[in-house]
């Protein structure tokens, strides 16, 4: 965490209080991505708003921000968290798990690395749908396909019970009451890990425009041509992982490239 060291006075007399907070992706914890999506659910993106952003992550008092901190100290202030208003670099994942009613569910692990093709074109189709209507549904289907209960016999990787549709559909009506602050928690959490998945996996994604995300459409034709390989037939591939199915992919065509050139 980067610290930060203020001069306040009290009483009389000047006291260095430190205050800490993230000054990067890997610096993030759970509670920062609550207050970060808090203050992009309500749209807060101005220069004041920056700044009380900033002073929530670094913990600063609204007394100190107000009376102590002068107006070109603020606007520093504000620079320190910058990182978040350029691209979503947030691998790790920060909400393991939550309870909602009287149950426990249990999130993806790490990069989204438990995740089988099959569930990460799902999540692809909810996140696109999502960045073309706005509409919080497709937030509340993807939630529900990441979060589901534990199990208790035949884990392996992963402690979720498996994905089934209609445990699926059950989950997204009872997730339209979570909050919005929840929805967009894990909606930029989302984000960060995907960006990751397509940065690392450059040769899968390259067919989309520079600037641009890939399509849920071109994922399916990326699980259905690869499909008969080492992971099987159709239905085999896309229960296998995301992260060793994109790898042997990616080595696959970047072999394809180099058998091209002369």
């Amino acid at each position: 965490m980067e610290e930060i060291v203020l001069t306040v006075t009290r009483g009389g007399n000047s006291v260095n209080s430190v205050y800490s907070g993230p000054a990067n992706w890997k610096q993030m914890q759970k509670e920062h991505l609550m207050m970060w999506a808090s203050a992009m659910c309500s749209n807060l993106v101005t220069q004041k708003a920056k700044i009380i952003l900033a002073a929530l992550l670094f913990k600063i008092p609204k007394h100190v921000l107000i009376n102590v901190l002068p107006r070109h100290e603020r606007i520093r202030l504000s620079f320190k968290i910058n990182f978040l208003f350029k691209k979503n670099e947030l691998s790790a994942w920060l909400i393991p798990s939550f309870w909602f009613g009287f149950r426990k569910y249990y999130g993806p692990k790490n990069k989204l690395s438990n995740l089988t093709t099959e569930e990460f074109g799902l999540c692809e189709l909810c996140w696109e749908n999502f960045q073309l209507t706005k509409d919080q549904g497709f937030l509340d289907v993807l939630i529900a396909i990441l979060y589901r209960p534990r199990r208790f016999f035949a884990i392996d990787d992963d402690i979720r019970q498996p994905l089934r549709n209609y445990s699926r559909e059950i989950r997204t009506r009872r997730f339209k009451k979570l909050s919005e602050k929840m929805r967009w928690s894990v909606y930029l959490n989302y984000e960060g890990c995907r960006n990751y998945i397509t940065g690392t996996y450059k040769q899968v994604f390259k067919s989309a425009d520079p600037g641009e995300q890939a399509k849920p459409a071109s994922w399916t034709k990326v699980v259905q041509s690869a499909a008969g390989g080492i992971f099987g037939n159709l239905k085999e591939t896309e229960k296998s992982n995301v992260h060793k199915f994109l790898s042997e992919l990616n080595d696959r065509l970047i072999q394809m490239e180099k058998d091209k050139k002369p």
